[in-house]
């Protein structure tokens, strides 16, 4: 049986805008997420239809929290989609209160809806992929999200570890370099300070998503290293750059924009009265193999 929501919903035979709140648009993750939600809004009859983009200040709470409070008081948005952050209290309570359907991807908040990948299950493929290809000494790329136990990356370092420790595989100690943002850039930058760590690890595991992981891996190139025969690496996330590097980035994907998709569809079953009680829906990973591990 579905669990009831606090929120009544206004309902309506279609909506006509939808707000969507996210951090930085440069980042791959949160524009393919974008994509997602503009293809599903054109698929329903976009010509009609706006999305009102609202980007905080910061990804802390209180600022996204504030953006959803300006959604709610400006009254102009039928439903709300938000990505990659954990709202206050007070702003889920607003929300229910509003009675306006919010979506939130890549968490789940209790009395809200939410579009969300298992992570936890993505990482764990990684850390068995390679445990079963013979890599015992994985260094790892993680991010600032890893320190928080609600985002994406945390759950990824989990389940990757979770899973060397069913293989008996010891975590090395000192192996992990912290790139702290998604991007090529940073992904070279990486490498620079794993370069006297490398002659201790046989693989590595990009937490941080595959732009990383490709920075690292043209850094290491130009260095003349090779893959996988120097070293392996694994990135996350799917994306079509990871199949435009040679050797091609064995990775974990995620269907990033389905997740856009699925979360205009959850508002437009809500609005339409489809939909009762929350809806938390779950998409799986799926290992894509290249050359690189």
């Amino acid at each position: 049986m579905k669990k009831k929501t606090g929120t009544k919903v206004k309902l309506k035979a279609a909506f006509n805008s939808i707000a969507f709140i996210s951090g930085r648009m440069g980042s791959v993750f949160n524009s393919t997420v974008a994509k997602g939600i503009e293809n599903h809004v054109a698929l329903l009859g976009g010509g009609k239809k706006t999305i009102l983009y609202h980007l905080p200040r910061d990804g802390s709470a209180e600022a996204c929290s504030a953006e959803i409070n300006d959604v709610i008081k400006q009254g102009e948005a039928d439903g709300l989609i938000c990505l990659s952050f954990t709202p206050t209290e007070s702003a889920v309570q607003k929300i229910i209160k509003s009675g306006m359907p919010a979506v939130f991807v890549e968490r789940k908040i209790k009395g809200l809806h939410s579009v969300k990948v298992d992570n936890y299950k993505g990482g764990y493929t990684a850390g068995e992929y390679l445990a079963r290809k013979g890599y015992k000494k994985t260094g790892l790329i993680i991010d600032p999200q890893c320190a928080d136990e609600k985002s994406a990356s945390y759950e990824r370092l989990l389940g990757f570890n979770k899973a060397l420790d069913f293989y008996g595989i010891k975590q090395l100690k000192g192996a992990s370099v912290m790139a702290a943002r998604h991007s090529i850039e940073c992904g070279r930058d990486v490498f620079e300070e794993f370069e006297d760590k490398i002659k201790g690890i046989d693989s590595v595991f990009s937490v941080a998503g595959d732009l990383v992981a490709i920075g690292f891996m043209m850094e290491a190139k130009a260095g003349g290293m090779k893959f996988p025969e120097d070293i392996a690496i694994m990135g996350y996330d799917g994306i079509e750059a990871a199949k435009a590097v040679f050797p091609v980035l064995t990775t974990i994907k995620q269907p990033i924009e389905r997740m856009g998709m699925e979360a205009v569809e959850i508002i437009n079953g809500c609005l339409k009265g489809l939909i009762d009680g929350e809806k938390h829906l779950g998409i799986d990973t799926e290992l894509s193999e290249g050359g690189t591990v």
